[in-house]
């Protein structure tokens, strides 16, 4: 009986010694779990580009909420990778910018692990700091590439475009139903001349505007591309016609205009006459105030 007195006890005083321990951790615990609740949740954002030269770019964007508003988040270290069958290869550590930006350059030689099926994984993450908490985001991309060519008839000219991917044996795919939109480049600004969905042929045909002013040799950079897209990103092709209308850029003199530095001549003869009869009627007001002032004395 004494035996299992003494168990009891000696259950009871680690039970109690077990309780003590808890009631002094548990502030601890609550602070800590307190500490990552107030930790802000950032937003991230990934998107891919390819460049009519055969370079691609990969960028994140990071911000997070306050209020009815977003705040870009700087200098956070984003991780940029590459996500295989294999396992994962690492490409770069870079830290966002000002505007909560990090971008990724891939040289056009450096080789990407498409699948079969064209397709290849990218991946970013930002592992946390005091402030937010970590993140993560993944893109699957399809590689395909943008062509186009120039054509005219007697009365229009039209611009060509193809849109494909590579296939066994250097063979190009088709790519059905992808919105294509063409621009030429202006001084600010790109002008639209495209809008509109490939073919089963993966083909799209377009008017080209005859009226665009050019360069002095009339030449135009034509842009096409296919932007944001879901499955391929954003995938440009970039080219120069010498179909626009040839602009005279060399220095003549300007004639004299109202928003010139030198006003019309009309308008100068205007102002003086109008500024000699002010201050003739100036001059004619104070001979007449001497004159009174010359009868009053002698009267």
């Amino acid at each position: 009986m004494k035996k299992y007195i003494n168990i009891l006890g000696e259950f009871i005083s680690k039970g109690v010694i077990l309780i003590v321990i808890a009631l002094l951790t548990m502030p601890l615990i609550i602070k800590a779990d307190s500490q990552e609740k107030k930790k802000i949740k950032y937003r991230m954002s990934l998107t891919y580009n390819k460049f009519f030269d055969g370079s691609k770019s990969l960028t994140v964007g990071m911000r997070y909420r306050k209020e009815t508003s977003f705040v870009n988040i700087s200098n956070a270290l984003i991780g940029f990778y590459l996500i295989t069958d294999k396992g994962e290869i690492k490409l770069a550590d870079i830290k966002t910018n000002e505007n909560g930006k990090a971008l990724l350059r891939i040289a056009a030689d450096y080789k990407l692990p498409w699948d079969a099926d064209n397709y290849c994984t990218f991946a970013a993450r930002f592992d946390g700091n005091e402030e937010g908490k970590a993140t993560d985001e993944e893109i699957l991309i399809k590689d395909i590439d943008i062509d186009f060519n120039f054509t005219e008839d007697s009365e229009e000219k039209y611009i060509n475009v193809s849109i494909t991917e590579s296939g066994d044996s250097g063979a190009r795919i088709p790519i059905y139903d992808a919105l294509v939109n063409g621009y030429v480049e202006r001084m600010f600004s790109l002008l639209p001349i495209i809008e509109d969905f490939s073919d089963e042929d993966g083909k799209l045909i377009s008017e080209f505007p005859n009226d665009l002013p050019g360069d002095s040799l009339g030449n135009l950079i034509v842009i096409v591309s296919i932007i944001e897209s879901d499955e391929y990103g954003t995938v440009e092709m970039k080219k120069t016609i010498d179909w626009g209308i040839p602009v005279d850029f060399s220095e003549t003199e300007t004639p004299r205009a109202l928003w010139t530095d030198e006003a019309p001549v009309w308008m100068a003869i205007t102002v003086l006459i109008i500024l000699l009869g002010a201050w003739l009627n100036f001059a004619l007001a104070i001979y007449k105030v001497s004159k009174i002032k010359g009868l009053s004395k002698s009267a």
